[in-house]
């Protein structure tokens, strides 16, 4: 990250605990808001629960300022709280966190806007492509592990079949996701 973009971040933390609050939680928005989505992308897989933990982070923004030690690097502290977060709720949920680390975001930062929203595009385009494909046991099987986070043997349990006709299932939907990678230009030996 830009030494100039952290001393602003820096600059919005020290506002909002000097009671500058909606002008610097704005302007703070305006400089991370991409990545705290990211980040919370990232640990749910779910744009609905993403969107809940951006929401909160930005309700609390406040509250974590009062916690920031004067001098330190705002960025990096506030990604990490909201890591904190993040993880908290995936206890919450008994679900297992995916590592992130501020490479991963900052990477993310490097595509820019246009290149992060047409690279959103592309994988809804790839999903839609890929469950249009499935059967409806394939997509229930599939979501249940894919974007629930539940293995198959759970997933197979809600949907009430046996475990091999679940993975039996799965594997058959991401045959489908290969193929529709292939489909969209993918190297299939990068498969």
């Amino acid at each position: 990250m830009e030494q100039r973009k952290i001393s602003q971040i820096n600059q919005c933390i020290e506002r909002i605990r000097a009671g500058d609050r909606r002008s610097a939680v704005e302007d703070l928005y305006d400089l991370m808001g991409n990545q705290i989505r990211f980040i919370a992308l990232r640990y749910t897989h779910d744009s609905d629960d993403a969107d809940d933990l951006v929401q909160d982070f930005w309700l609390n923004v406040c509250r974590y300022c009062d916690k920031y030690r004067v001098g330190s690097n705002g960025y990096f502290f506030l990604c990490k709280t909201f890591s904190r977060d993040c993880l908290d709720w995936l206890k919450r949920k008994e679900r297992e966190p995916e590592p992130l680390t501020l490479e991963d975001i900052e990477y993310f930062e490097s595509l820019g806007r246009e290149d992060a929203n047409e690279s959103r595009l592309e994988t809804m385009e790839l999903h839609d492509k890929a469950t249009a494909k499935m059967t409806e046991r394939e997509r229930l099987i599939y979501s249940l592990t894919i974007y629930e986070g539940l293995s198959i043997r759970d997933a197979s349990r809600e949907l009430n079949i046996s475990k091999s006709s679940g993975a039996r299932l799965f594997r058959k939907a991401l045959e489908k996701v290969k193929v529709t990678l292939i489909e969209m230009g993918w190297d299939k030996n990068d498969l």
